[in-house]
C-alpha cells in the first residue's frame, strides 16, 4: 500500500484537484502547473494524484538531476560486469504512460528544460549516446510545482502546461483546523487513515473510468469552437495551444460531469484553468496611473532616502556628457564571446580492440568534467538590465538617457550569441519586460515609452534579479547593468538600515556569481552620495552618473 496522503482526504484546493481529475480523464490535455508559496501542500497533492491512478508509473525529476538521468544512458554496470553494451532507461522513458512530476520546475536548468519541451511536444525524443541511437516514446501527464518567490518560469516551458492553478492558504480558520486534524490522524496511524478513505478513493477511480469511456462520445458545438477562437484572438494569446487546451478541457469536463455535450459551465471552467499563465499582466488591465488621492490610500508608507543627508559633494568622479559613458557601455558589452571548446575525435578501431572497462571509466571521468565546465565553456553570453522606473527615478529624463545609451551599445554585439533579460520596477511592481531576447528584440523593448511612477521597492527588485542570475548560472562572461537612483521605499526611518542591508547583500551575492556589474544613477545632488558608495559596493561594480 502506498505511503502517500490519500487524494480524497486533501482539504480545499478544489480547482487544482479538478484540473488533475480532468487530466486523469484525458492524459493528453498537456499538464498542470501548481504555483504557490512554501508549505501549501503542492507536493502532497501531486504525489497523492499519482496514487489515485492504478497501474500508473510516477516519476519525480529531482532538482539536481543530470541529462543522463533524464534521457537515459549506457548501463555502466552491464558494461563492467558482463561486457555488454546496453541501455539504462531515463526518467522520461520510465514515465511513459504515467506521470512526470517536476518539483521546483522554475529552477530546472535550461538544458533539461529543452529536453523536457521536446518530449512533451512530440511524445518522444531521440537518444544519442556512445554507440547507441534510439527513438524513445515518452507520453506522460506533466505536473510541475513552483514557488513564485524563487523566480519565474521560462515562457517556452510555461506554454507547455495546459492548466495553471495558483494555490493559496486563505481558506480560513475552519479549513486550517480541519487540515491540522486530518494530518495528525494520518501521521498517528497512516494505515488506518488510508483504510478510512478507501471507499472514496474507489469511487473516484470508478468515476474516472466511466468518464474515460464517455470521452469519445462528447461533442463540442461549432458555435462554441468559434467562441473559443474569437476570445483567444481578442485576448491576444500567442500560438494555438491555448485555444486547443480550452477545447480539450471543456470536453473532458463534460465527460466528468456525465454529459455528452459541452455546456456553458464546462467552457467557463476551461477558461479559468487555461488562461492564467497565458496572459501578461497588462493584457486585460490598463496601465496604472497616479490617482489624485493615492497618497491618502498609501497611509503611512513614504519614501525614505537611503542616502545620508550630511554627505559631502559627489566623491565619485562624474563623466560629463553622453559620449564617454556611451563608449564605456559599448566596449564593456562588446567583449568577445568565449571560444568554443576544442574537441578531438578518437581514431576508429575494430570493435574487438576496444577495452570496454577503460573506455567507460574514461567516459565517466569526462562526463564529470563536462558537468563542472558546462557554464564556463558556454558560448552564449547573457546580459541582465534592471530599470528602476519608480517615481523617484523618473526625474530629469534619467531613464530616457540611460536607455538611449544602452540601445546604442547593443547593435555592435547583435551578431554575437547574446541573450538579454530586462527587469523593470514600476508602479510598485517588479516585472520582466522580456527574457532570452536577442539584441534586436531587446533594443525594441527598451525603446518603448516608459512611465516612471509608484513605490521604489528596490530590495525586492534586486532579490528577483539575483534569483534569475543564479538560476541561469551566470559566469564571468556575463553582464549586469543597473539603472537606479538607489532610493528605496521604507515604512519609516527605522526601516532604512534594514532595507539598505538587504540591497547590499543582494549586490554582493550577485557579484559572487561572477558577472560584471555596472551601475548608472542620476547625477547626485549636493548632500547625496552615489548609490554605489552609499551601499558600500564600490569594489564590485563600476559607477557612472547620467
Amino acid at each position: 500500500m502506498s505511503e502517500h496522503y490519500p487524494f480524497s482526504a486533501i482539504v480545499g484546493m478544489d480547482l487544482a484537484k479538478t484540473s488533475m481529475l480532468l487530466h486523469a480523464v484525458n492524459p493528453g490535455l498537456g499538464g498542470v502547473l501548481l504555483s504557490g508559496h512554501r508549505g501549501c501542500a503542492k507536493t502532497t497533492l501531486a504525489r497523492a494524484f499519482g496514487d489515485l491512478l492504478d497501474d500508473c508509473p510516477v516519476c519525480e525529476v529531482p532538482l539536481g538531476a543530470s541529462e543522463d538521468r533524464l534521457l537515459g544512458s549506457v548501463d555502466v554496470s552491464a558494461v563492467l560486469e558482463r561486457n555488454e553494451w546496453s541501455h539504462q532507461p531515463g526518467l522520461l522513458e520510465q514515465a511513459n504512460g504515467g506521470i512526470l512530476y517536476v518539483d521546483e520546475v522554475n529552477l530546472l536548468p535550461d538544458e533539461l528544460s529543452d529536453q523536457l519541451l521536446d518530449a512533451s511536444a512530440t511524445g518522444g525524443y531521440q537518444l544519442e549516446r556512445e554507440g547507441m541511437s534510439r527513438r524513445i516514446e515518452s507520453r506522460f501527464i506533466l505536473i510541475g510545482t513552483m514557488n513564485p518567490e524563487e523566480g519565474n518560469l521560462r515562457p517556452q516551458l510555461a506554454d507547455r502546461f495546459a492548466h495553471s492553478v495558483a494555490i493559496t492558504t486563505s481558506g480560513g480558520a475552519e479549513e486550517r483546523t480541519q487540515i491540522i486534524e486530518q494530518r495528525i490522524r494520518f501521521e498517528a496511524d497512516a494505515v488506518r487513515f488510508r483504510e478510512s478513505c478507501a471507499d472514496e478513493m474507489r469511487t473516484l477511480r470508478e468515476r474516472i473510468e466511466q468518464a474515460r469511456e464517455r470521452l469519445p462520445r462528447v461533442t463540442l458545438s461549432r458555435e462554441m469552437m468559434a467562441e473559443i477562437g474569437k476570445k483567444a484572438e481578442s485576448l491576444g494569446l500567442e500560438g494555438m495551444r491555448g485555444g486547443l487546451a480550452v477545447a480539450k478541457t471543456a470536453i473532458a469536463a463534460a465527460a466528468w460531469n456525465v454529459s455528452d455535450t459541452v455546456t456553458r459551465e464546462d467552457l467557463d471552467l476551461s477558461w479559468l484553468l487555461c488562461l492564467g499563465h497565458r496572459q501578461s499582466d497588462d493584457q486585460d488591465s490598463p496601465p496604472q496611473q497616479d490617482h489624485p488621492n493615492q497618497g491618502e490610500k498609501e497611509g503611512a508608507r513614504s519614501f525614505v532616502s537611503l542616502q545620508p543627508r550630511a554627505a559631502n559633494e559627489d566623491s565619485i568622479v562624474q563623466k560629463a556628457g553622453a559620449e564617454p559613458i556611451d563608449a564605456t557601455l559599448e566596449s564593456w558589452l562588446s567583449r568577445p564571446a568565449p571560444a568554443a571548446p576544442l574537441r578531438t575525435s578518437s581514431p576508429t578501431v575494430h570493435a574487438g580492440m576496444i577495452h570496454w572497462k577503460e573506455t567507460v571509466l574514461g567516459w565517466i571521468k569526462e562526463a564529470r568534467r563536462e558537468r563542472v565546465r558546462r557554464f564556463r565553456l558556454r558560448r552564449t553570453r547573457h546580459l541582465w538590465v534592471f530599470l528602476d522606473a519608480s517615481r523617484s527615478s523618473g526625474a530629469n529624463g534619467f531613464l530616457e538617457k540611460g536607455l538611449t545609451l544602452l540601445c546604442r551599445a547593443l547593435p555592435p554585439v547583435a551578431l554575437q550569441p547574446l541573450r538579454v533579460h530586462v527587469l523593470k520596477l514600476s508602479h510598485g511592481q517588479v516585472t520582466w519586460l522580456g527574457q532570452n531576447m536577442v539584441a534586436g528584440d531587446a533594443g525594441r523593448a527598451l525603446g518603448e515609452p516608459m512611465d516612471a511612477s509608484g513605490e521604489s521597492c528596490l530590495s525586492e527588485a534586486l532579490m528577483e534579479l539575483l534569483r534569475d542570475v543564479r538560476r541561469r548560472g551566470a559566469g564571468k562572461n556575463d553582464s549586469v547593468v543597473v539603472f537606479s537612483d538607489g532610493i528605496a521605499t521604507a515604512q519609516d526611518e527605522a526601516a532604512v538600515k534594514a532595507v539598505k542591508t538587504k540591497m547590499s547583500r543582494s549586490m554582493f551575492r550577485l557579484s559572487r556569481l561572477g558577472p560584471e556589474i555596472l551601475w548608472f544613477a542620476p547625477r547626485s545632488r549636493r548632500g547625496f552620495l552615489h548609490p554605489v558608495e552609499n551601499l558600500g559596493i564600490g569594489n564590485i561594480c563600476g559607477a557612472n552618473s547620467i
